[in-house]
C-alpha cells in the first residue's frame, strides 16, 4: 500500500508474528556490535546495535520479495541485487535511536559496476507494545511533510533510498528490525 505520489510503500503485516519469532530465535546468537558512526556523526545521530545476515539467507530472500513487489507496484526502478548484507538492528535502551539521514551510498558488493542503493526496506520484528518511542519517521516532501509509523511486528516499509528518515529514541523496551538496501545503476 502506498500513498499517492509518495516514494514509500508500506506493507502492514508483511509477515506473520510467528515468522518474526522464528527469525528472532534464529538470530539470538548473532554477533551484535555498536553501529559504527560515519565521519562527522556522533552518538547524537546514531546509537544502535547491529549484526549482519548474509544475502543468501532465507530471510534476505523474503525481504527481496517485498522489495520487488514494491518496485513492480510503485517505483519501477532499474534494480540489480542487494547492495550489502541485511542489517539486524536492535534499539534497546533510552538512548537508542537513529537521527535524520538518507541511505544513498555506493554498493559494497559491486563497487566496480557503479551501482548505488536505490530502495531501502525496514521490517519490524517487535510488537508495537514491546517498546515506547522508536517511531519510524520519513520526510515525504515540503508540501506533505512527515509521515509517522509506529511499526508493529511484521510491518514493512520500502522507500526510495534518497528519502530522509529516522527512528526516534526508544524510551523503554526493545525494538528489533531488519534493514536492507537494493542497488541498481546510478541515476541518469
Amino acid at each position: 500500500m502506498s500513498i499517492s505520489g509518495s516514494k514509500f510503500y508500506h506493507i502492514p503485516s508483511a509477515i506473520d508474528p510467528s515468522v518474526a519469532q522464528v527469525i528472532l530465535e534464529q538470530q539470538r546468537y548473532i554477533q551484535l556490535e555498536q553501529a559504527k558512526i560515519l565521519d562527522g556523526e556522533t552518538h547524537d545521530v546514531r546509537n544502535t546495535k547491529i549484526g549482519w545476515i548474509d544475502t543468501d539467507h532465507w530471510v534476505s530472500g523474503m525481504m527481496a520479495h517485498f522489495i520487488h513487489q514494491a518496485n513492480n507496484n510503485l517505483f519501477h526502478y532499474d534494480l540489480y541485487a542487494w547492495s550489502d548484507k541485511v542489517q539486524y538492528t536492535v534499539y534497546d535502551n533510552s538512548e537508542s535511536h537513529y537521527g535524520w539521514h538518507e541511505d544513498l551510498a555506493e554498493s559494497k558488493f559491486y563497487p566496480d559496476m557503479n551501482l548505488i542503493r536505490k530502495l531501502s526496506i525496514s521490517l519490524c520484528l517487535s510488537q508495537s507494545s514491546d517498546y515506547t518511542g522508536g517511531e519510524f519517521q520519513i520526510l515525504v516532501d515540503a508540501n506533505r511533510g512527515m509521515h509517522r509509523f509506529k511499526l508493529g511486528c511484521g510491518d514493512a516499509i520500502i522507500f526510495s533510498s534518497d528519502m530522509i528518515h529516522r527512528v526516534k529514541k526508544v524510551t523503554s523496551g526493545k525494538r528489533v528490525s531488519l534493514v536492507g538496501w537494493f542497488a541498481g545503476p546510478a541515476w541518469k
